[in-house]
């Protein structure tokens, strides 16, 4: 007899929102590794958590998603299905908007000065 899958915990919504709520999903399945390696090389290109605004890491957080989706339809059409082009296009612009709301130049990363990193360590 085949061995039963539990079914891991779902995310309840907050009250409250908090940067990062993601890291908290069920890492074993793909789709939540891909969203958090995407959230991380984002976040990267954007200089860094520590230059980002909450409402900055809110649309990271929506801009990765739409990433995945659109990730799954090209996948679609790679395997010789059809998918809605009027989803992929709705789809595909606004995750451009996002990207362009965000930047699409990569930031430096702001260190600081070495006196600040030298005070920080004390």
């Amino acid at each position: 007899m085949p061995r039963r899958r539990r079914k891991p915990d779902t995310l309840a919504l907050t009250e409250k929102y908090r940067p990062g709520w993601i890291h908290e999903a069920d890492r074993r399945f793909r789709n939540v590794q891909a969203i958090l390696n995407a959230r991380e090389a984002l976040i990267g290109d954007l200089g860094g958590k520590r230059d980002l605004s909450v409402q900055r890491e809110m649309i990271v957080d929506r801009t990765v998603f739409l990433c995945l989706r659109l990730t799954e339809l090209e996948r679609t059409v790679l395997n010789g299905d059809d998918i809605d082009w009027q989803h992929y296009s709705y789809v595909s612009n606004v995750f451009m908007g996002h990207l362009k709301t965000l930047g699409l130049e990569r930031h430096v990363k702001n260190l600081g000065s070495l006196k600040e990193y030298i005070e920080g360590e004390s």
